[in-house]
C-alpha cells in the first residue's frame, strides 16, 4: 500500500495539471484530454462507486466517494456539452466560462482522488489506533500466564440441536450438570489480566481437551471423546454422528486459537504457563469411580510441563481446604504442538469442587461464591508479584555484569 505522503503527491500533481491546462491549453484540447481520462477511468470509477457501500466500511467519506464516482461520467458529459454550447452564445466572457466548464470533470476527478486519500488516511489512523490498543492490551497481559476455560460454555448451535436424541429438558440437564458452571466468572480477573481462551460452547457439543485422535483418547472408548456420543446423566446414546466432520472444525478452531495465544506468550517472554480452569461436581456419573473421595481442590499437572510456582501458590492460598494432586483428575492441558516437545510451555490444572461455590442443585451460586473469587484474585496478585520480582532480579543481576 502506498503511504499517505505519496497520495498527497498525487493530489498536488493533479492540481498542478489542472492549473497548467487552464493556462496553456485550448478548450478543445482540454475536452480531448478530459475525454481520454474519462474513457480510461470512467467505468472503473463507476464500478468502484457501486462497490463502495458493499465494503462494509460505510461512513461519510465512503458514501461521498460512492456518489462522486457514480456521477463522474455524467459530470464529464455535462461539462463537454455545456462548454461547447457556451461558445455559441453571445456571452462576453464565454471563452473563460467554456474553459472552466471543460475542466469540470477534471476538477471532479481531483475531488474524488482527495476523498480516496481521506478514506485511506482514515483507515491508516484507525489501524494505528487498533494496533496501539492491541499493544496496550498485551502490555496489560504482560505476564507469561494464560487462562484456559474449556468447559464453561452452555451453547449448542441451533443447526445441530436436531442431532440430539434427548428431549429438550433432559439435554439441558445434561449440559448444566456437566458444565464447569460460572468458572468464567470465578476466573474473570485472571482472564482479564493474563488473557486466554474461553469456550462458549457446551462440552456436549465438542470437548476441546480430549485428544482428537480417538485412539489416543481413553474416554472415547466410553463414547466420550472430543465428540460425545453418550449422555452424561445416564448411559444412553446422545446424538447422531452425521455432523461430526462439521463439528470437528469448531474443535480445530478452538485449539488453534489457544496455540496462537501460547505462541504470543512465547514470543514475548520465552515461556508460557497455561492455567487450566475447571470445576467438578460431587455427583458421580455412570462413567466415574463412585468410591473415590473427592477433595475441595484438585491440582493436576504433567511432570514434563509443570510450573511448580503455580502449584505451590494454589496450595498456599487454599491451605484451609482439602487438596489432592492429580486426583480425581490428572494432568493439565497442553496444545499438541507443544506437548512433550517444548519445556517452555507449562500447564497446571485447577479444579474447584462445585460444593464450594454452588448450591446443592449445582445450578445457582451460593453465598460462598465471593470467597472463591477472592482466593483466586489473591493467587493472581501473588503470581504477578512473583513475576515482577523475577524480572527485577534478572535486571539487577545483568546490570552488575561487566560489559564484554
Amino acid at each position: 500500500m502506498l503511504s499517505i505522503n505519496k497520495y498527497h503527491f498525487f493530489v498536488i500533481a493533479f492540481y498542478a495539471l489542472l492549473f497548467y491546462l487552464y493556462r496553456e491549453s485550448s478548450i478543445t484540447s482540454i475536452n480531448v484530454i478530459s475525454g481520454g481520462i474519462a474513457m480510461t477511468l470512467g467505468m472503473g470509477l463507476v464500478v468502484a462507486g457501486a462497490m463502495a457501500n458493499d465494503s462494509g466500511r460505510g461512513g461519510f467519506f465512503v458514501l461521498s466517494f460512492q456518489f462522486m464516482s457514480l456521477m463522474y461520467p455524467l459530470v464529464y458529459i455535462a461539462g463537454l456539452v455545456s462548454s461547447i454550447w457556451v461558445l455559441y452564445t453571445e456571452l462576453a466572457n464565454k471563452a473563460e466560462i467554456a474553459r472552466w466548464l471543460s475542466l469540470i470533470s477534471l476538477i471532479w476527478l481531483a475531488i474524488i482522488i482527495f476523498i480516496f486519500i481521506a478514506v485511506m488516511a482514515k483507515e491508516e489512523i484507525e489501524k494505528s489506533l487498533r494496533d496501539r490498543k492491541e499493544r496496550e492490551r498485551l502490555d496489560k497481559q504482560r505476564k507469561p500466564y494464560l487462562i484456559n476455560l474449556p468447559h464453561c460454555g452452555l451453547e449448542i448451535p441451533e443447526e445441530f440441536k436436531s442431532d440430539y436424541y434427548l428431549s429438550e429438558d433432559k439435554l439441558k440437564d445434561n449440559i448444566y450438570q456437566y458444565a464447569d458452571l460460572y468458572t468464567d466468572e470465578l476466573f474473570e480477573p485472571m482472564y482479564e489480566c493474563f488473557g486466554g481462551v474461553k469456550n462458549n460452547y457446551s462440552r456436549l457439543f465438542f470437548d476441546p481437551e480430549r485428544f482428537f485422535d480417538d485412539k489416543q483418547e481413553k474416554m472415547s472408548e466410553l463414547g466420550l471423546g472430543w465428540f460425545y456420543e453418550k449422555a452424561i446423566l445416564e448411559d444412553v446414546p446422545l446424538r447422531s454422528i452425521k455432523n461430526k466432520p462439521a463439528i470437528a472444525q469448531y474443535y480445530t478452531d478452538y485449539n488453534k486459537m489457544l496455540s496462537e495465544k501460547v505462541q504470543q506468550k512465547l514470543d514475548l517472554y520465552g515461556k508460557c504457563t497455561i492455567i487450566d480452569c475447571h470445576s467438578f461436581s460431587n455427583e458421580r456419573y455412570w462413567f466415574h469411580d463412585k468410591d473415590i473421595e473427592l477433595p475441595d481442590i484438585c491440582i493436576g499437572y504433567d511432570e514434563e510441563h509443570v510450573d511448580m510456582t503455580v502449584v505451590e501458590t494454589i496450595k498456599e492460598f487454599f491451605e484451609d481446604y482439602t487438596i489432592a494432586i492429580n486426583k480425581p483428575y490428572a494432568g493439565s492441558f497442553v496444545p499438541v504442538e507443544y506437548y512433550k516437545k517444548s519445556g517452555n510451555v507449562k500447564s497446571v490444572m485447577l479444579e474447584i469442587n462445585k460444593r464450594l461455590y454452588l448450591d446443592e442443585r449445582n445450578i445457582n451460586k451460593s453465598d460462598k461464591f465471593g470467597d472463591i473469587v477472592y482466593k483466586l484474585d489473591m493467587i493472581m496478585t501473588f503470581l504477578i508479584h512473583k513475576e515482577n520480582y523475577k524480572i527485577k532480579e534478572f535486571a539487577e543481576e545483568n546490570s552488575t555484569k561487566p560489559l564484554e
